[in-house]
């Protein structure tokens, strides 16, 4: 089975790219080519594939976990298809509810995440309210700032790469097959993002950044994810001021690394 998956990987990615563009599911990106953000389906099929051929060799994913990811993958998806471009940041989106009495696609994003962090903290009870308001703003926060990454190719595919090394620890036990069919994943991610062939978008970016975060409840460490959130909260209040590109431009270092395995036609 896993074979199949496989091979599975890269058809249902490029597959995916070419419906979502027949489906008008596209943006420009900055260099105005049209990318259709059809990685998050490549995403969740990968996730599916997991809880297919491994999940009976581990516990790291519960139903509600796997509930929470595709919940959150979805109204991701609602936003690219249906979601007002112009509308910015978590600021935008209130201010826009505020005058002019219009919920955003935005808006119904935050408060979706938010329903589905709390059932998803319903199932784990907490023991204490430093618990509940520990894990309750990992699992918000963390799909927010994936998709405040996701602004250029390949940006959070390196932040989840780095961050998934954290908890290599966890699979430990898995077999050599796991690891040939994670690394495919993020192989074929690699290279449609990196060539502008598709994009993640809302969906995909915050797919990511929802298993990132049911990991990091799961088994990091209480002071690290603390640290955690301290880093997302800052980088929340940052991104409502300056854009996260702005930074990116201004270090010679973080202009090098955001430029790593990203196609250039020029």
């Amino acid at each position: 089975m896993t074979g199949a998956l496989i091979l599975l990987l890269p058809i249902i990615a490029y597959a995916s790219a070419i419906l979502f563009l027949q489906c008008g599911w596209f943006t420009f990106n900055y260099e105005h080519k049209k990318i259709p953000y059809s990685l998050g389906v490549l995403v969740v099929f990968c996730l599916l594939g997991f809880l297919l051929a491994f999940q009976r060799e581990t516990t790291v994913l519960t139903t509600m976990s796997v509930i929470y990811i595709f919940g959150v993958w979805f109204i991701g998806l609602i936003d690219d298809i249906f979601g007002a471009k112009k509308t910015k940041g978590l600021k935008g989106h209130f201010l826009h509810f505020i005058r002019q009495g219009k919920v955003s696609t935005g808006l119904l994003k935050v408060g979706g995440t938010v329903s589905l962090a709390f059932v998803y903290l319903l199932t784990l009870q907490p023991q204490s309210l430093e618990e509940w308001v520990r894990t309750g703003i990992i699992l918000i926060l963390t799909p927010h700032i994936m998709n405040l990454f996701d602004t250029r190719p390949l940006r959070v595919w390196k932040i989840t790469f780095v961050y998934s090394l954290f908890f290599v620890g966890v699979f430990a036990a898995m077999p050599f097959t796991f690891y040939l069919y994670l690394l495919t994943y993020f192989f074929v991610h690699y290279v449609l993002e990196g060539h502008k062939v598709a994009m993640l978008g809302d969906n995909g970016a915050t797919a990511l950044g929802a298993i990132l975060a049911v990991l990091t409840v799961s088994y990091a460490p209480i002071q690290y994810q603390w640290y955690v959130i301290l880093l997302f909260f800052t980088l929340t209040l940052l991104a409502e001021k300056v854009s996260f590109s702005h930074w990116i431009e201004q270090s010679p270092l973080l202009r090098k690394i955001d430029s790593w395995g990203v196609y250039s036609s020029k």
